[in-house]
């Protein structure tokens, strides 16, 4: 969302006295002046930040920026503090990296979690400082349609109208989603409309709480637009699956009426965003399992789903395909090494395209690490897993499979197998449909205790 409007007028007493240069908007704070800044702005946001660090070179020149704008318009001031300088700070708002940002209200420290672009940065705390819901003119609003994305307009007679009291109860609670503005004529219909760049208007048919706030978190994101760090959040917290357009600019803009197109009739069921690949391109291929483009895909609870590269982007084509994914007539797209040719090691490599022949099993008990090349704790794991699964085969035991799995190169084709972090290692006994996962001790005797424990077949072996 791209909302960069005036910020209105806030009183607020007298700035405290600052270590700043004059060139420069952003207040320098240290301990010796924090707390007579906080004291003295009921509202501000402030940077803790490292010299060192790249994210914080980044930002500095937004932020500027945004700060200068903010102070032109009596907005509230932003300020930054060097932690790797002030500890004590940094520890008392439990500063864990860089660049944190707070936005300090009446003394209270509450977390920013907006952009880092100078607009981004003006619009969140424009939602936190003016009114719920700004009241225009009709010249106004229609100025505003040019220069926002997404705009809510509740169209009511006067400002008494049951609606807009409605209607400023849900902007207040959701001022993160869109800016509300009201246009109060006396031939207004009471009605709640939002507007989107490149789209029609959509009309609010209810005039509950409940209806309009399920109105306006539809709306207020776009059938189709640019997904980034700074909405991901948002995209993912909706209960819609994602449909990824993974493409450059030049081939959003080419495709982007195909793809409006096909998510209006889907809603209610999907998120359709665009991907940059000039910019994203590595998240496309390692999340995605894309590396052709343009590519689109479907990221459902179940796994993904790839439209065919052979068919044109046209919005019939992409409807009919969101309808068979939707119909389980689409097979899930697994990413996967190749299988092994040699695979006589005593711990086994499964792959995706063999995890079910190797881990499923009837006959054996499999214990399954799944790992990551670059991770440290496993670095340390492989030594202690290979003589684990050496000793078993040295004992005889094979009625356990001792394998691996790279976790960072394959994805699970069967539900039930989810981690997070590496290493993750699974159980599944003989017959089981689904695994268990290892919480014992990540050394041999940890690994022979628990096998002991939960094999299915006895362990009894003296060199155990």
């Amino acid at each position: 969302m791209k909302l960069v409007i005036s910020v209105l007028a806030i009183c607020l007493a007298a700035p405290a006295v600052v270590r700043a240069e004059d060139e420069e908007a952003v207040v320098t704070l240290g301990t010796d002046n924090f707390t007579s800044f906080i004291e003295q702005n009921p509202l501000s946001l402030v940077e803790f930040y490292a010299p060192w660090c790249g994210h914080c070179k980044r930002l500095a020149p937004e932020y500027e920026k945004a700060a200068k704008k903010l102070k032109e318009s009596g907005g509230p001031p932003l300020a930054k503090v060097d932690a790797t300088q002030e500890k004590e700070l940094a520890e008392k708002y439990e500063v864990r990296g860089y660049p944190t940002i707070k936005f300090f209200r009446n003394g209270q420290a509450e977390e920013y979690d907006g952009g880092r672009t100078e607009p981004t940065i003006i619009e969140w705390i424009e939602k936190r400082t003016g009114p719920a819901v700004r009241v225009v003119t009709g010249e106004e609003l229609e100025k505003l349609k040019k220069d926002k994305d997404i705009l809510m307009v509740a169209f009511v007679k006067d400002q008494e109208a049951e609606l807009f009291k409605t209607y400023e109860k849900v902007a207040d609670k959701n001022r993160d989603l869109a800016l509300f503005i009201a246009v109060v004529s006396g031939d207004a219909k009471d009605e709640v409309i939002a507007y989107r760049t490149d789209e029609d208007p959509t009309t609010c048919t209810g005039k509950s709480a409940d209806e309009i706030e399920a109105f306006v978190k539809d709306e207020s994101f776009p059938l189709f637009g640019a997904i980034s760090g700074e909405n991901y959040s948002k995209y993912v917290s909706r209960s819609q699956d994602l449909v990824w357009a993974c493409m450059s600019p030049d081939d959003a803009k080419k495709h982007g009426d195909a793809m409006r197109s096909a998510a209006s009739k889907f809603r209610q069921s999907y998120s359709m965003v665009h991907l940059n690949t000039e910019e994203f391109g590595s998240h496309a291929e390692n999340a995605l399992g894309v590396s052709e483009f343009p590519a689109v895909v479907v990221q459902k609870k179940s796994g993904r789903y790839v439209y065919p590269t052979e068919l044109a982007i046209e919005a019939e084509k992409l409807v009919s395909f969101l309808e068979d994914v939707s119909a389980g007539k689409v097979e899930k797209a697994i990413k996967s090494e190749a299988i092994p040719e040699k695979n006589d090691e005593a711990v086994k490599v499964v792959v995706a395209k063999n995890f079910e022949e190797m881990v499923l099993r009837d006959d054996k008990d499999v214990m399954l690490e799944v790992y990551a090349p670059w991770c440290g704790h496993c670095k340390k794991l492989e030594p202690v897993y290979k003589e684990f699964a050496e000793k078993l085969q040295k004992a005889s035991i094979d009625h356990i499979v001792v394998a691996k799995m790279d976790g960072t190169a394959n994805e699970s084709p069967v539900e039930g197998f989810d981690w997070s972090g590496f290493p993750t290692i699974f159980w599944i006994p003989a017959g089981a449909k689904g695994p268990s996962k290892y919480n014992g001790a990540r050394t041999t005797e940890g690994l022979l205790k628990w096998v002991k424990e939960k094999a299915s077949k006895p362990v009894v072996h003296d060199e155990l």
